[in-house]
């Protein structure tokens, strides 16, 4: 079976997006964590971070909301970007303008 001249091009173009990341920005979804004593859910929705753990609703901001962040580093846009500055290579990349 081969594959249309279509559909590489898309795969071609797929891949270049996914490896530039910056290219995605995400708006809003909603993850579950498992903590060391409950799962939490955490969710990032018109820029805001939220997460049903006690210290967010006491502090605005948690350990929960910084992983996901960590592991969806600069997809998150620049403005939405909490707690430590670094990023998993070590400091977030420029934003996108």
């Amino acid at each position: 079976m081969s594959m249309s001249s279509s559909l590489i091009s898309k795969v071609h173009k797929a891949k270049l997006y996914s490896d530039d990341p910056a290219r995605i920005q995400f708006q809003d979804f909603t993850v579950t964590l498992r903590g060391e004593n409950d799962t939490h859910t955490v969710t990032f929705h018109d820029g805001t971070w939220n997460c049903s753990c006690r210290t967010f609703r006491d502090e605005k901001i948690c350990a929960h909301t910084m992983a996901v962040e960590r592991v969806l580093n600069i997809t998150i846009p620049a403005a939405a970007r909490q707690g430590e500055p670094f990023s998993a290579s070590g400091v977030h990349p420029s934003p996108l303008l």
